[in-house]
């Protein structure tokens, strides 16, 4: 077997063992249990040492697999069932509202990812966990003859605040919104960001 070969081999078993690691603790996550790394790793049928070289505390694993499991997909699958001619505002919406309606499915899957996001920045202060600015970017994108950079920045970073874990349990927990309500006010919010960024 070539080196090349062995290097390729190497890091498809790497990515096996992660990717399993991380469906471990989906499936636990699911089953409504709050597992330790320990028992992601028998889970995983793996050894406690290897899940500790893939992921340094049971936080991470928990963050990155809640968010995972919150079956996203990827913003150009989201942002291809919308019309292509859609103005900035439509594709705002049609991603946060996506993204939302992901979360209010399983409330309890996204309360846990908040903590666990919570705890690992406890452990890690440096650890950036999250996936909602890729998806306001793809939804940005092309619409640069309606922003300037310095608005565009601006609106980018305000819907951050509407879009995402934080912002669905806020109108759960705090407004005591029910699930259709929560999508809608969301939408609202981001949908006005939008209007009032074409306007300043």
């Amino acid at each position: 077997m070539s080196s090349t070969r062995f290097a390729e081999g190497r890091v498809n078993q790497k990515t096996r063992t992660r990717m399993a690691l991380l469906d471990a603790a989906r499936q636990l996550i699911e089953r409504g249990e709050d597992p330790t790394l320990e028992l992601v790793a028998e889970t995983a049928l793996v050894s406690r040492a290897t899940a500790y070289r893939y992921f340094s505390s049971a936080e991470a694993v928990l963050a990155e697999a809640s968010i995972d499991g919150a079956h996203l997909g990827t913003p150009g699958e989201v942002l291809s069932t919308l019309d292509p001619g859609a103005g900035v505002a439509d594709r705002v919406e049609h991603v946060v509202r996506h993204v939302s309606r992901q979360l209010v499915a399983n409330p309890r899957a996204t309360h846990l990812m908040m903590r666990s996001v919570y705890d690992l920045w406890l452990i890690e202060p440096e650890s950036r966990v999250g996936r909602r600015i890729d998806f306001l970017e793809a939804a940005l994108d092309g619409h640069d003859d309606a922003l300037d950079p310095d608005r565009r920045s601006r609106l980018l970073h305000g819907l951050t605040l509407v879009c995402g874990a934080e912002a669905v349990l806020s109108a759960l927990d705090v407004s005591r919104l029910d699930a259709d309500e929560a999508i809608e006010t969301i939408a609202w919010a981001a949908r006005s960001l939008v209007h009032q960024s074409l306007i300043d």
